[in-house]
């Protein structure tokens, strides 16, 4: 018979995972990570220095009697980059008390919220934010003229569909 992996799916955003497995009493398994020769392991098995991308781990079992079962399989996927994002200002800001900044995630986030933006050392309101998946678009009302705007987006204020979190990046807009 097959084997039984126990351990679940791993974490996307890790690259190490112990994996777990059982199969007939007294059998001796045989491991194979991404297709390479199987070689002899037991339960807990542990994988590490796994890069991004598709990983297959195989586990075979031979039983007493010497019979070789087909492999167990588990497939995932590894995403450890955190999400890059352009931040662009307003192409003409001058004189104008409403600012409108297009924010590009490289992959989709969520978790995205007016909360998460600032224009610190100003008297501009972030007043919304519209978007979703890798486009959104900051709100900024209530500027007063003459300020040079700075639009910041909050450390760990965004996570991507592995798991990673977002960086804090800055983006200057012209004096307003």
């Amino acid at each position: 018979s097959v084997p039984n992996i126990t351990s679940g799916t791993p974490a996307a955003n890790a690259n190490s995972y112990t994996v777990t497995f059982d199969g007939e009493t007294a059998a001796t398994f045989r491991c194979s990570l991404d297709g390479a020769s199987a070689q002899k392991c037991s339960s807990p098995h542990v994988l590490t220095a796994l890069s991004d991308g598709s990983h297959v781990f195989a586990v075979y079992q031979t039983d007493v009697a010497g019979n070789l079962s087909s492999a167990a399989q588990l497939t995932w996927s590894i995403d450890t980059q955190v999400q890059t994002v352009a931040i662009t200002a307003p192409a003409s800001p001058t004189n104008s008390v409403s600012l409108a900044y297009s924010v590009v995630f490289d992959k989709s986030v969520t978790g995205i919220e007016a909360s998460d933006f600032s224009a610190p050392d100003t008297s501009c309101v972030v007043s919304g934010v519209t978007g979703s998946g890798r486009n959104y678009t900051v709100s900024l009302t209530d500027c007063a003229h003459g300020e040079d705007v700075t639009l910041e987006l909050a450390a760990d204020s965004t996570t991507d569909a592995s798991g990673n979190v977002g960086p804090r990046v800055i983006a200057f807009a012209s004096t307003v």
